[in-house]
C-alpha cells in the first residue's frame, strides 16, 4: 500500500460524516428552490389562463350586448379549445339569425309592394280581373303558397267559374273556363256551406272534383258580401251572401297551412268581396246610365255614342253599316184607348220581337217615345230590306196580349181573357255610304225614308234617296294684299276700281224640309241626352 493511499483512506475516516451532512442540505435546498419555482410558475400560468379565459368571456360578453342592440354581423375569435367552440356556436347563431331577419325583411318589403299595389288598384280602377289577380298574388306572398285561384260564382248561383288561376295551378289555365257545381268537391263545398276548410287531401281522403287543381295542402275560404251573416246552404245553390271562393295550395316548404294563414285569407277574401261588390255595382250604374228602363234597349245617348263608333268603324275597313229607323203606327191611339200603362206593354212586347229578330252583333235603341233605332253592321240595301221585311211581320204576326184595365167595356180574348192590341211598324232603311257619310246624316236619311213610309200607308219599309255625288269646289286665287275702298271698309284684292251700285241679292228661300231631332240647335232636356223638345209625327 502506497502513502497515497494510506493517507486517502486516514482523511476519509476523519472527514466523512461533515461531507454527507453537507450534501444532504445542498439536495434539500435544491428541491425547495424546485417546489417554489413549480409554484410559482403554476401561480403565473393560471393567472394567464384566467386573464385569457376572462378576455374571450368580456369578448363574447360585448358581442351578446351587440347583438341585443341590433347588430347581426358582429362575430368573436374561435380560438382552440373549449372556449373555440363556445365562439363558434356564436358566430353560427348569428350567422343564421342574420340570414333569417333579411328574408324576413325581404318578404316584409315584398308584402308591403303588394299591398301598396292592391290598394291603389282598388281605388283607381273597376277591372275585376286586374283587382282580383293583385289581391291573388298578395295572398300568395303572404302566406308562402306555391299557387291559388279565384272562382266567382256565375249568375245563376249554381257554378263557380273560373276567374283566375295562380301560374302554378295547373290543371287550371287561365284561358280555358273552368267550371264547379256548387257543392261538389272542395270549393264547392266550400261555397255551398261558406265555412272555410284548411288541411291535406290525402290525410283527410278528400274528392276534389275533376276541373279542381291537384295539390297536398290547401286553405279555402268564402269570397262573402261585406258584414253579412254567414248562414248554411242546403239544399244548394250557395248562400246568398256568397260571392266566390280564394285557395291556396302547397305552402313553401311542405307545411300545413295554420290558423295564422287562415286569418290571413280571410283578410283577402273580405277585399274581394268589396272589389266584387263595387265592381258590379259601377257596372250597373253604368248600365242604367246607357240604357232605356222601360225596354231594357240602349237609349238615346248610347246612340249618338254608337254611330259614330261603327260609321268610323265601317269608313276603317270599308264595311256598309245599315240604320233603321222604327217607329210604331197609330200608338197615341193605343195610349188614349187603353192608358199608359197598355202603352208600356206595348213597347216591352215590340222590343222583345225586335231583338229577337235581329243578330247579336246589331244594335238596338230606343230613340224615344215609340220611335226605335237598329244598327247593322257590315249590312249593306238588300240585308236591311230583308230583315225590315221580317221586322214587319214579326210585329203584325200577333196581336200583343195585355191585362185589362180596371173599368168595363173593354174586347177581351175569349180564350185568355185578356185584351189583343194589334200593332204594325213602318220602317226607314238608309246604308252607309251609300245614302249619307256622315253619323247624322245617315240617321237623318233614315228618318225622311220612315216619312216616307208612314205617307205611303203605314206598315210598309222605304229606303233612302241616293245622296247626289259631291260637287267639287275649286278654290279661288285671292291676290295678296288689301286695299280700302271709298267707303272705307276693308277689302282683299286690288287697289278700288271704280265704283258700282250695288247688285241686288235674291231674298234667301226657306231650307226645305223639316227640323231633325238631335241636331245641335235644338236643346236636350232629358237624363239619356233625347233631345227635350221633339215634333211629334201624327201616328
Amino acid at each position: 500500500m502506497t502513502l497515497r493511499t494510506r493517507l486517502a483512506m486516514a482523511l476519509a475516516a476523519v472527514g466523512a460524516g461533515p461531507v454527507l451532512v453537507a450534501a444532504a442540505f445542498v439536495r434539500g435546498s435544491v428541491l425547495v428552490a424546485m417546489a417554489v419555482t413549480a409554484a410559482v410558475l403554476a401561480a403565473v400560468t393560471g393567472g394567464w389562463v384566467v386573464r385569457s379565459h376572462h378576455r374571450r368571456l368580456a369578448e363574447l360578453i360585448r358581442a351578446a350586448d351587440q347583438v341585443a342592440d341590433g347588430d347581426l354581423g358582429v362575430r368573436v375569435p374561435e380560438p382552440a379549445g373549449e372556449a373555440g367552440q363556445l365562439a363558434a356556436a356564436f358566430n353560427r347563431m348569428t350567422q343564421r339569425t342574420q340570414s333569417y331577419v333579411r328574408a324576413l325583411t325581404a318578404s316584409r318589403d315584398q308584402l308591403r309592394g303588394h299591398l301598396a299595389l292592391l290598394g291603389d288598384t282598388l281605388s283607381s280602377t273597376h277591372d275585376l280581373d286586374r283587382i282580383l289577380r293583385v289581391i291573388l298574388r298578395t295572398a300568395v306572398t303572404a302566406t308562402g303558397a306555391r299557387s291559388g285561384a279565384v272562382l266567382l260564382l256565375d249568375q245563376s248561383g249554381a257554378t263557380l267559374v273560373g276567374h283566375l288561376a295562380g301560374e302554378k295551378a295547373a290543371p287550371m289555365p287561365g284561358t280555358v273556363p273552368v267550371s264547379v257545381p256548387v257543392g261538389s268537391g272542395l270549393l264547392g263545398g266550400v261555397a255551398a256551406t261558406g265555412e272555410a276548410r284548411r288541411g291535406q287531401v290525402a290525410a283527410e281522403g278528400l274528392v276534389l272534383h275533376e276541373a279542381e287543381p291537384r295539390c297536398q295542402t290547401y286553405v279555402v275560404v268564402p269570397i262573402s258580401a261585406p258584414g253579412a251573416a254567414m248562414t248554411h246552404a242546403a239544399p244548394w245553390p250557395a248562400p246568398p251572401t256568397v260571392r266566390g271562393v280564394l285557395a291556396l295550395y302547397d305552402r313553401l316548404g311542405g307545411d300545413e297551412f295554420d290558423e295564422a294563414d287562415l286569418v290571413t285569407l280571410r283578410t283577402f277574401a273580405s277585399q274581394a268581396a268589396v272589389a266584387v261588390d263595387n265592381v258590379r255595382i259601377h257596372e250597373e250604374a253604368q248600365r242604367l246610365s246607357l240604357t232605356d228602363p222601360l225596354t231594357g234597349l240602349w237609349n238615346y245617348r248610347y246612340l249618338r255614342e254608337s254611330l259614330h263608333r261603327e260609321v268610323e268603324r265601317a269608313s276603317r275597313f270599308g264595311h256598309h253599316l245599315a240604320v233603321l229607323a222604327l217607329d210604331l203606327d197609330r200608338f197615341k191611339e193605343v195610349n188614349d184607348a187603353y192608358g199608359h200603362p197598355a202603352g208600356d206593354e206595348v213597347l216591352v212586347e215590340f222590343s222583345r220581337r225586335v231583338r229577337h229578330e235581329t243578330r247579336e252583333v246589331d244594335l238596338v235603341f230606343r230613340q224615344g217615345g215609340e220611335e226605335f233605332v237598329v244598327l247593322l253592321p257590315e249590312t249593306d240595301t238588300r240585308g236591311a230590306t230583308v230583315l225590315a221585311r221580317r221586322l214587319g211581320a214579326a210585329v203584325r204576326r200577333e196581336p200583343v196580349m195585355i191585362g185589362p184595365r180596371a173599368d168595363a167595356g173593354l174586347d177581351l180574348a175569349p180564350d185568355t181573357g185578356r185584351l189583343a192590341i194589334d200593332i204594325s211598324v213602318s220602317i226607314g232603311i238608309a246604308v252607309y255610304p251609300e245614302h249619307a257619310v256622315t253619323p247624322q246624316a245617315v240617321l237623318d236619311a233614315a228618318d225622311d225614308a220612315l216619312y216616307a213610309a208612314k205617307a205611303a200607308g203605314r206598315d210598309t219599309y222605304r229606303v233612302a234617296e241616293v245622296a247626289p255625288p259631291a260637287v267639287p269646289v275649286a278654290e279661288l286665287p285671292v291676290p295678296a294684299g288689301a286695299s280700302s275702298p271709298e267707303h272705307d271698309l276693308p277689302r282683299a284684292g286690288t287697289p278700288p276700281r271704280q265704283s258700282t251700285p250695288p247688285r241686288q241679292s235674291a231674298p234667301r228661300q226657306p231650307a226645305r224640309g223639316r227640323k231633325r231631332r238631335g241636331s245641335a240647335n235644338q236643346p236636350e232636356g232629358t237624363s239619356d241626352g233625347t233631345p227635350a223638345t221633339r215634333r211629334r209625327r201624327s201616328g
